[in-house]
């Protein structure tokens, strides 16, 4: 028997359920809790390395000039916040928070592809446990990068299936790619995938304002997070130390290949 496949499903998007929304902060809870800032411990390696930046950082200490780290201003930045909520357990806080709000994404998008109240359930239970394997203590670029490509994946499926741009889910997909560009460049080249696949879509069904409207997107994303960077050390006079400590230092092959798959 032949079966019709049908390259978008018949959209499904209700409205979040107070269930749905306890359902998935159990889950994010459940799945943070491995994460030793909220035991008032401290996380190993460059976590905590992280956070004690980011604890310098709003205390007015100022990023590439007091402590130097090789990596994007914007993990710094996002633990700098989390501590400004709540010391280091609020960088914990922020990371759940995040979390939370991906596992609230993801429900909205396998709702809006269809699937079964189960087979939302096991996509996301599966998801969490194969990501599980190399959670380790959290407060790792990747983890920050984990939650927002959650969010983000509920914008990309939302404008594929709507088969036109729209400023609402661009902007996310654009602000959550902009945080982890600006944290760290390889991360960020994750987002390639889904801008690369949707564009391309666009093409070649002809809308090409669609397309145009996705790419200057990605580039208003960059333009509002890394804009108040860029001015922030501007003003401290560290526009090189920023350029080379951010990026510069993974491309000059003195810390391995920036351009390293």
């Amino acid at each position: 028997m032949n079966h019709a496949i049908r390259f978008t499903p018949q959209r499904y998007n209700p409205g979040l359920k107070p269930l749905v929304v306890l359902l998935t902060a159990l889950m994010a809870l459940l799945f943070c809790l491995r994460n030793p800032l909220f035991h008032g411990m401290a996380p190993g390696f460059d976590a905590s390395l992280f956070a004690v930046m980011g604890k310098m950082w709003s205390e007015g200490g100022v990023l590439y000039r007091d402590m130097i780290d090789i990596k994007g201003p914007m993990i710094f930045a996002l633990d700098a916040l989390g501590y400004s909520l709540g010391g280091f357990f609020g960088i914990w806080l922020l990371e759940w928070v995040l979390c939370w709000l991906g596992l609230l994404a993801s429900w909205q998008a396998f709702s809006q592809l269809g699937l079964s109240l189960r087979a939302r359930l096991g996509s996301m239970l599966a998801l969490l446990a194969l990501y599980s394997t190399r959670y380790y203590y959290g407060n790792m670029t990747e983890d920050w990068t984990f939650h927002l490509a959650l969010i983000a994946q509920w914008a990309f499926i939302t404008l594929l299936l709507d088969k036109q741009f729209r400023w609402g889910p661009a902007l996310v997909a654009a602000l959550t790619f902009a945080i982890v560009a600006w944290m760290r460049t390889n991360n960020g080249a994750f987002w390639g995938a889904w801008y690369l696949v949707l564009f391309c879509h666009w093409c070649l069904r002809e809308q090409w304002r669609c397309a145009f409207g996705l790419l200057c997107s990605s580039l208003l994303g960059l333009a509002l997070v890394g804009g108040p960077l860029f001015a922030y050390f501007q003003h401290h006079g560290l526009l090189d130390e920023f350029q080379y400590y951010a990026f510069g230092i993974f491309f000059e092959g003195s810390y391995g290949n920036g351009f390293s798959p």
